[in-house]
């Protein structure tokens, strides 16, 4: 199942997409296909090209950023809140980096953001995220719980959710892990714009009604404006994501139908 996941998640780049489609041009002038062939790697280079522009990552990202809306952190409606999650990203382990920088960006939005949540509402904050690092066997939201105590949070105000050490290690497992904590609250969950569409399909497929969406590190403003750019690997880093995320939607919508259908 791990090497399927690594696969689809090479397929999503469309760099890689160019190189298979060039690929498959390169089969086709083998078996003298030229006219075919060329077109395959006209096809290639146009998308290439058009992955690479910042209309069109914004177009395609645009549904999944947005399905929830950005909440100000003054906003009186978190104050209904029980608890605070922020979903599990990652961290550097024994690295010599200094411990601001041992987290990529989308999880230190995560982590600050339920840090300011905190200081507005003083809600307990639930930390995710078992043993899946591979520079370490300590469990990802250990890491997680040193941040916020560094920070003056006191231990009791933190719950850290016990994980299986054999896996697998996902937004879904996250959630099922969390559930006796968030059923009978009202949590905010903290995580990716691009994450909240599948989140909030994943939550809904646990009952769980009563939640607020919290998205934060927006890849885009939601403003979409036609114009042309020198071709940009930020766009394409963006199309990426957007296609995986899509992807993943499906995969959790089509499950979820068919086990519906199966009982």
């Amino acid at each position: 199942m791990k090497s399927v996941k690594s696969l689809i998640i090479a397929l999503c780049s469309p760099i890689n997409q160019f190189l298979l489609g060039l690929l498959f041009a390169a089969v086709l002038m083998g078996f003298k296909r030229t006219v075919l062939a060329q077109r395959f790697a006209v096809l290639s280079v146009a998308w290439l090209l058009v992955c690479s522009q910042y209309t069109f990552s914004s177009w395609l990202l645009k549904p999944l950023e947005h399905t929830a809306p950005s909440i100000e952190l003054t906003d009186p409606s978190l104050h209904e809140a029980t608890h605070i999650l922020p979903l599990a990203g990652y961290y550097f382990a024994n690295s010599d980096l200094a411990e601001h920088a041992l987290w990529s960006r989308a999880t230190i939005q995560r982590l600050s953001n339920a840090y300011f949540l905190y200081q507005h509402i003083k809600k307990p904050i639930i930390l995710t995220g078992g043993p899946f690092l591979t520079q370490s066997q300590t469990p990802y939201n250990e890491f997680a719980a040193q941040y916020f105590m560094a920070r003056g949070i006191p231990k009791e105000d933190i719950i850290l959710v016990p994980s299986s050490p054999d896996g697998p290690f996902n937004t879904q497992t996250e959630l099922q892990e969390a559930f006796a904590y968030l059923s009978q609250g009202n949590p905010i969950i903290v995580s990716s714009a691009t994450h909240m569409r599948r989140v909030d399909l994943l939550m809904s497929q646990l009952g769980l009604v009563n939640k607020i969406l919290f998205p934060v590190d927006f890849l885009t403003s939601g403003q979409i404006k036609l114009k042309v750019n020198a071709p940009a690997i930020d766009s394409l880093h963006r199309v990426y994501m957007g296609l995986y995320e899509y992807l993943s939607y499906f995969y959790y919508d089509i499950s979820i139908k068919i086990r519906k259908f199966s009982a």
